[in-house]
Formats: C-alpha cells, structure tokens, sequence
C-alpha cells in the first residue's frame, strides 16, 4: 500500500467570499481575506495537529476488501480501479475496511483512494475566517465556540 500526500485546498477565497456574501468580483478584499483564511487554517491545523493543506491518495494493489483504518477526519471522495472511475454504489467503507462491488479486475490492477478533509473541519475554518473578517479589531484568543465544537471531534495530541 502506498499513500501520496496530494495539494488541495480546504478552503478557497471564492468560498471564503460566498460566506461572507462579498461580491466574487471585488477583489479590494481579498489580500485581507486571504490572511484571515490563512490564519484560520493554521489555527484549525494546529488545534487538530494535521496538515489541511495536503490530503493522502491511497494506492494499492486489487482487492475486493481491503483494511485502510482511514483518519476519522478524512472522507473518501472517489475510489478508481485501474484509472476508472468507480460509481458510489461500486464500493463502501465501514468499520476501516473497504469494500468493492461488482466486476472482477485483473490481479496487477491498482485501486486508486481520494480523500478529502470532512466539511465540518471546513466549515470550522470558514467560521473562523469569517469571525476574524467581522470582528478585526476584537481580540480574538480561541476559535468560536461553534467552530471549535466541529474541530473537537478530530483534536489529537502529539507525543
């Protein structure tokens, strides 16, 4: 098995100015926004010690069930044998093990996992993004109640 981190965004500026309701096409805000968004991801990253700008792409050889024991703070967003793309009802993950339905593949075929980070972990960041928008000149220690209560559920510890 072998898992690639892959680039992706957990939160873009688009998204950040839809939930502020700002207008796409006004850009006078977005160097601003942008630091707010910057700075609630690394706030999210390290109050969950991981990296939301990466997300692992898992690749192993065929099998019709395999053990992943996925983070519970990723989901997976597309599941691909051999390059095609499966359909949702062509598999299912429960429990760490994931399950393949459906046509048997050759022996040398790769399966081919994409995650993403949950929404509640990016709604968390919008949430905060958007309080920092709102309120700059408030000193603002911890995340909002509310988006720290959807982080919660994925804090680790290092060590």
């Amino acid at each position: 098995m072998e898992t690639r981190l892959q680039p992706r965004a957990l939160v873009e500026l688009q998204d950040l100015k839809q939930n502020l309701r700002i207008d796409p096409n006004i850009e006078v805000f977005d160097a601003d926004l942008m630091m707010k968004l910057r700075a609630a991801i690394a706030f999210a990253e390290s109050f969950i010690n991981r990296d939301l700008c990466r997300v692992p792409v898992i690749l192993y050889p065929y099998a019709r069930e395999t053990g992943l024991n996925l983070d519970p703070a990723l989901h997976i967003v597309k599941v691909a044998i051999g390059g095609q793309d499966l359909p949702l009802s062509g598999w299912s993950y429960a429990g760490g093990t994931l399950s393949l339905y459906g046509d048997s593949y050759a022996a040398d075929a790769v399966v081919e996992v994409e995650t993403e980070w949950r929404y509640d972990i990016a709604v968390a960041v919008l949430m905060h993004a958007s309080s920092l928008w709102l309120n700059p000149a408030d000193s603002v220690e911890t995340l909002p109640k509310a988006s720290r209560n959807l982080l919660s559920q994925y804090r680790t510890y290092a060590g």
